[in-house]
């Protein structure tokens, strides 16, 4: 791309401060966020060694439908972010607390008649998890609408908190009743529960939202959010099914064991999915603050340095697969189905981050959502066909990650008249995936030993990183000398 840099605007004075508060709000929320990651990964080595291998196989259904209940609100969490960002926290209350109350009666409207249905049409084990992520539903969306007003004054120090805390909980709490009993799925989605619980207590504590009183309408909250939002939800759900489509499809034809065994290797990408969903919630709030004539600079440099990013931590496969076969010798057969999926990071990440946010912003909620249920579609049939012909829980994982790969190439080519992005340049990026994934593959086969296996990958495609990324090393390193985490940095600081 021919436009200038983010190392060269950060030279300017007037861009200088934006792009040194966006790159603080990113390291708040990556710290968070990173935390969130650390925790991930212990419950994904940890729940598996301190319950059965069935009662892992629930909890893991549980997490999987409760990753949805977003749903719920209709749109309203993202029609308030849309309609409040960049406000301060003083503008905001006078509408925060008429949008809690419609969000709780329409959940009790919504959820009360659905409990009443599932206890007839699930048998009783699946019953009380059904029950269990219905009432989940009003807990995180409370905490959804708190999130947003703080994320839309841009006040991330919460934001990673709440990120971070409700898994490191969850974590402490199902360890703790290991000393009186083995936790099966029930315990374990109370601990979840009680995380979530003390999370709200705090997030309440710092936005206080009925300390003002309100003239507004519930009801008018409800008309005006909801109708801008309820696109953006439905695309967010539809991403989301493309992400776990083959996990629906495995819960429903295959047992519970071998559903938990694949769940297992999906939980890998809890790690770079939970720094992705963190610096898309920094992403968009900066874009929409950024003058329009330099959304295709930030794109193409943003764009640049995910696939720097993704190639140099893609050796954490290699971490996972020596812990895997010390601790959890049980999930050894399913390491590859891990290492397959963790390919997809680098297209869900453009997805959800940029394209996600350009769609928004530019008002093609509409277009994302229609894209997104074509790719619904298709993932799902694809995985249906991986595993009732074939068989192969691998090539389920493959195809998993052929259904993101289609849909960035086809959201991309959709949105270059914003983007400025080119053929040689979506060339480029599959160039260095598909390198980085043979170099995984040879450095994989060489060595046992995950160290040397980390070397080398890192000395096959440090030659082509720096040749192709050149630019973007530098303006990391710009940053990483000049920035001054959790506090704005003044303009004259940054030019002595």
């Amino acid at each position: 791309m021919n436009a200038m840099s983010l190392a060269e605007c950060a030279e300017t004075p007037s861009s200088a401060p934006e792009a040194h508060n966006l790159a603080r709000d990113v390291m708040i929320l990556v710290v968070g966020s990173f935390l969130t990651a650390v925790f991930s990964a212990l419950i994904v080595f940890v729940i598996p060694r301190i319950t059965s291998v069935e009662d892992f196989g629930y909890w893991r259904v549980f997490l999987l439908y409760s990753s949805y209940v977003g749903f719920f609100h209709l749109g309203l969490g993202e029609g308030a972010l849309l309609a409040w960002a960049g406000r301060s926290m003083a503008s905001l209350h006078g509408e925060i607390r008429p949008s809690l109350v419609f969000l709780i009666v329409q959940h009790l409207l919504l959820l009360v008649p659905a409990c009443t249905l599932v206890t007839f049409l699930f048998p009783p084990r699946m019953r009380f998890v059904a029950v269990a992520v219905l009432a989940f539903a009003l807990l995180q969306n409370v905490e959804i609408v708190l999130q947003c007003a703080l994320q839309a004054a841009r006040r991330f120090v919460p934001v990673a908190v709440a990120t971070a805390v409700p898994t490191g909980l969850f974590l402490v709490l199902a360890c703790t009743v290991l000393l009186w009993r083995k936790p099966d799925d029930r315990v374990l989605i109370a601990c979840y529960f009680v995380g979530w619980l003390l999370v709200l207590v705090y997030l309440w504590s710092r936005v206080h939202p009925f300390a003002a009183r309100s003239t507004i309408s519930p009801w008018n909250i409800g008309k005006r959010y909801i109708p801008i939002g309820w696109p953006i939800t439905l695309a967010n759900t539809a991403f989301g099914l493309v992400q776990s489509s083959d996990r629906f499809v495995l819960s429903s034809v295959v047992s519970i064991y071998d559903f938990a065994q694949y769940s297992l290797a999906a939980s890998t990408m809890m790690v770079p999915v939970t720094l992705i969903a963190a610096i898309a919630r920094v992403f968009f709030p900066h874009l929409a603050a950024t003058e329009r004539d330099r959304h295709a600079e930030v794109y193409g440099q943003a764009s640049s340095v995910m696939v720097l990013a993704w190639s140099v931590l893609l050796p954490y496969y290699f971490i996972v697969d020596w812990f895997v076969h010390h601790f959890l010798q049980a999930y050894v057969p399913i390491l590859p189905v891990a290492g397959i999926l963790l390919l997809g990071a680098l297209f869900l990440a453009v997805i959800q981050i940029l394209h996600g946010s350009v769609f928004n912003l530019y008002g093609k909620q509409k277009h994302f959502l229609l894209y997104a249920v074509v790719v619904v579609g298709l993932s799902l049939g694809l995985a249906y066909g991986a595993i009732a012909m074939f068989h192969s829980l691998r090539l389920v994982a493959a195809m998993q990650v052929a259904a993101l790969a289609m849909w960035w190439l086809f959201n991309a080519r959709r949105l270059s008249a914003i983007t400025g992005e080119s053929w040689r340049d979506l060339g480029l990026m599959l160039l260095m995936f598909g390198w980085s994934a043979i170099s995984m593959w040879l450095t994989y086969s060489w060595s046992s030993n995950w160290a040397i296996r980390t070397g080398c990958y890192w000395a096959l495609t440090a030659g082509p990183l720096a040749l192709l990324y050149r630019e973007q090393m530098r303006m990391i390193g710009h940053y990483l000398v000049n920035m001054r985490p959790f506090r704005s940095v003044a303009p004259h600081t940054l030019h002595r």
